[in-house]
């Protein structure tokens, strides 16, 4: 079957008027379905699945949260199209509630999606084993002084030639192997350690005249009392 066709039995399935409704008693089928529906629409949206993407999968957890989006689409559209019987005595496998909430939950999929895909891309786009950035506290007076670390997945890949902060806030610190996105600046201040995103959104708008052309620097504002 062609895709034309397939979408235009998706169309008349979101009208409901691909096979005739159920109108019999919701069986185990109609449970699974529910709990599939809920869990999916509403897992897409936890950070507790960015968690296990990460520390189970090796996925950065944008990345985790793609795919649980799409897992949730297919399962919504199994739950609208499917049908029982042949011919003109079609049914939906599912009764009208189920049916339902998974047209909602395939909006608010489709209304995600996107987001998080745009996000999951970005945290898997390869950076420089080598970074630079600023530090300032919310008056944007630079922190001096303070040592940074590069994390990746709870790990340590903070090269020795590493710097603390100088007089300008500014750090430079050096992978011992490749990094993307998804990794983490650790900035250690006294009080305990703060993980800062490395997200293009905290890139510097300004470089300062003496770094490399080439250089990615970030600027984070933080709330750190001196070093550990």
């Amino acid at each position: 079957m062609r895709l034309p066709r397939l979408l235009l039995r998706f169309g008349r399935d979101l009208l409901d008027r691909g096979a005739q409704r159920r109108r019999s008693r919701g069986g185990w089928p109609d449970v699974w379905a529910t709990l599939v529906l809920a869990l999916t629409s509403a897992g897409s949206l936890l950070e507790g699945w960015k968690k296990i993407a990460s520390e189970t999968f090796g996925l950065p957890g944008t990345l985790g949260a793609v795919v649980l989006c799409l897992v949730g689409a297919v399962a919504c559209v199994y739950a609208i199209s499917a049908v029982t019987g042949s011919g003109t005595k079609q049914t939906y496998r599912y009764k009208s509630v189920v049916r339902q909430l998974a047209k909602i939950g395939l909006v608010v999929i489709c209304l995600v999606l996107p987001f998080t895909a745009s996000s999951a891309f970005d945290s898997i786009s390869p950076l420089p084993s080598t970074i630079y950035g600023t530090l300032a506290d919310y008056d944007n007076k630079p922190l001096p002084n303070i040592p940074v670390r590069i994390m990746v997945n709870g790990e340590d890949v903070t090269s020795p030639s590493s710097f603390k902060t100088d007089d300008r806030g500014l750090y430079k610190v050096d992978a011992t192997r490749r990094i993307s996105r998804a990794a983490k600046l650790r900035v250690m201040c006294r009080s305990g350690s703060i993980d800062l995103s490395l997200g293009r959104k905290n890139e510097a708008i300004e470089k300062l005249p003496d770094l490399p052309k080439s250089a990615v620097v970030f600027f984070h504002q933080i709330k750190c009392e001196g070093s550990q």
